[in-house]
């Protein structure tokens, strides 16, 4: 099991490289930066990138979507209610002065209760509305590890006042978290990663939702 990440773009948003030690296949989750540094890491690794797996489609996490793609020539997985909200990103990135590529369609839907592996990786699909339209987190709770994209923060969550988003369904997306075990290591799409135990004992926004600790 390897994972590497870091921050990419104007809002830091955090890139990560997950590869499968025994087949040396990868995937990206979303794709907001460069290409290039994770080429460089994966070639290093010896890793071949085959997906990139998208946990929705605001323009911090999909602004080198189209370059990534072509770099690779890995599939797209979105969930189908995130790829609107991806065709947008161009406007979005020149509301805040930055150009995005037209991010591609998906070459595979992503669907709530779903499966999708890394090599002899395997991830569950949940679909945690709230944040995004189609939000996912891609969960490996025999390894006790979750992609969570933009739902859980350490300290903190996603926002729900921007356009799209839906304050009503972040508490049962939130929730569905809590049922992780408490070891599980949470890797955000912003921050650092944090823990399950962690946010259940001390993350405040959680009684603001009505999440049950």
């Amino acid at each position: 099991y390897l994972i590497a990440g870091r921050p990419v773009g104007g809002f830091m948003m955090n890139q990560y490289v997950i590869g499968c030690t025994k087949t040396r296949e990868a995937a990206i989750v979303d794709a907001g930066g460069d290409p290039d540094m994770f080429l460089s890491f994966c070639d290093k690794e010896n890793l071949t990138i085959t997906k990139l797996l998208q946990t929705h489609g605001h323009v911090d996490h999909v602004a080198m979507l189209a370059e990534t793609k072509a770099a690779t020539g890995a599939e797209v997985y979105f969930h189908p209610l995130a790829e609107p909200v991806a065709a947008r990103a161009p406007s979005r990135g020149a509301m805040f002065g930055f150009r995005v590529t037209q991010p591609p369609e998906a070459d595979k839907h992503l669907a709530d209760k779903g499966t999708v592996t890394v090599g002899a990786l395997e991830f569950k699909v949940w679909h945690t509305p709230g944040h995004a339209p189609g939000h996912v987190c891609f969960v490996d709770d025999r390894n006790h590890k979750v992609f969570g994209g933009d739902l859980l923060f350490k300290g903190s969550v996603g926002r729900t006042d921007l356009p799209g988003c839906d304050p009503s369904l972040m508490g049962s997306s939130l929730s569905k978290l809590f049922t992780l075990d408490d070891s599980t290591t949470v890797y955000a799409g912003h921050m650092e990663p944090t823990t399950i135990g962690a946010e259940r004992r001390s993350n405040p926004f959680l009684d603001v939702f009505g999440v049950v600790r």
